[in-house]
């Protein structure tokens, strides 16, 4: 957590009424954190040692005297101030730790529901926690009670089809909600998909199955990475290739490196040239491999890519000089900045000028780079927002925090300050 300082006992009182705009933003004045609207007017006075970076939803973390509690939208406790950590309401249940790091579960206001007796949990949207107490894992429904008793050395939470992964001494076990076992796995591992499909592995190769349990894709591959657009990248030795749901070879392997497909086009690099272009979901090849470095294509249908100079010479991680394309390939933004990040608001921030020497700024909780600049450009690859600043991140709400002068600030999409941190 980020302490700056004891907090005054009148902290805990209820806060003022803020401004019309609900919270976004974290700022910190004197030490103290509250939240700014997209105004950039004070909603929730700075009245906590710490709080989350974002106020997402009706309620956000903040804590003083290195206790945690939750806020409401007005700075108001709705989860007073008592556990060492605690995350945010799902299913109506919190989950919250002792300085011992020892799990509970509390309700929406709180109150313990349990003691203090589990290693980790973890719960959905139905109510339902997966708990883990002296290396035996169980789920317990709404009311608390066990739906799986803890007998399990591992398990997960129920897929759509009400069925869980679990382990219990060297037998890996498909289980229903009764923890009935439905099928008794003859693999090494497994582990369930956001997609439904269930990844297995069997002696380092990895395949599929469906939600149902029934064999997609025997293990083949040697990693099968996540589907996107409908298309998983898997690797076979060295090479790239992609397969589809039903486990149908879609593209043979056959790049050094293969990323997810975003906007119908996926980055692959040749083994040759040690390149990056794109290709088709046919697998043909649409844009040349020329990009030491390439990203997904976003909703706008533009990527960052990065080239590299033959002269170039630079310490640091960076792979070169970076820019904007549009899905022919053609430059929307030319590569001359040293970093630029994805769009958010119709702005994308950019850097210049990294010689990656780094000071750090308690401040805005940031290591900023010497001698760095950032600054923000449009959709048609003109900087709107000159790069004046020491440290920069994304739009988001229509507003950015930015550094200047070791203060931090916010500024508007019209690179207007809206807030800036006083001495």
């Amino acid at each position: 957590m980020h302490t700056f300082a004891l907090l005054a006992l009148a902290a805990l009182a209820p806060a003022a009424p803020g401004s019309p705009e609900p919270p976004r933003f974290w700022y910190n004045a004197q030490g103290k954190s509250g939240f700014l609207d997209r105004q950039g007017k004070v909603a929730i006075q700075a009245r906590y040692d710490w709080v989350d970076e974002w106020f997402q939803g009706p309620l956000c973390r903040a804590s003083v005297n290195k206790k945690m509690g939750l806020i409401d939208r007005r700075g108001r406790w709705v989860v007073p101030p008592r556990y060492y950590r605690l995350s945010h309401p799902v299913g109506g249940r919190i989950v919250v730790n002792d300085s011992r790091y020892r799990v509970a579960l509390a309700n929406r206001k709180g109150m313990l529901l349990t003691p203090f007796r589990y290693s980790t949990a973890s719960c959905t949207p139905t109510g339902e926690c997966l708990v883990a107490e002296k290396g035996r894992y169980s789920i317990l429904g709404p009311n608390l009670r066990p739906i799986i008793p803890a007998i399990y050395d591992s398990l997960t939470h129920f897929n759509t089809r009400g069925l869980a992964v679990a382990r219990r001494g060297g037998a890996l076990l498909l289980i229903d909600r009764t923890g009935r076992t439905v099928k008794t796995l003859p693999y090494d591992s497994a582990a369930p998909r956001a997609n439904g499909l269930i990844t297995i592995s069997l002696k380092k190769k990895q395949g599929l199955l469906d939600d149902r349990g029934s064999l997609v894709l025997a293990p083949k591959y040697d990693e099968i990475w996540w589907f996107s657009e409908g298309l998983a990248a898997v690797r076979s030795g060295l090479r790239y290739g992609y397969i589809d749901g039903s486990g149908r070879e879609i593209i043979a392997p056959k790049w050094q490196y293969g990323a997810a497909f975003l906007g119908g086009l996926a980055a692959v690099r040749d083994d040759k040239t040690y390149r990056f272009g794109y290709i088709d979901r046919r697998g043909k090849l649409v844009i040349p491999h020329r990009f030491t470095d390439a990203r997904g294509f976003d909703t706008h249908g533009l990527a960052v890519v990065t080239v590299r100079p033959k002269n170039y010479r630079r310490p640091g991680p960076l792979h070169g000089y970076s820019g904007i394309i549009d899905k022919r390939g053609r430059y929307v933004v030319k590569p001359v900045h040293d970093q630029i990040w994805a769009f958010s608001d119709g702005l994308a921030l950019f850097e210049t000028g990294s010689v990656y020497r780094t000071t750090y700024c308690m401040r805005c909780r940031r290591d900023l780079k010497e001698s760095s600049r950032y600054g923000y450009l449009n959709l048609r690859g003109k900087v709107v927002i000159p790069a004046i600043y020491a440290h920069g991140t994304p739009f988001r709400d229509g507003l950015a925090a930015v550094m200047k002068d070791y203060r931090r600030r916010y500024i508007d999409t019209r690179g207007r300050t809206v807030w800036k941190q006083t001495p």
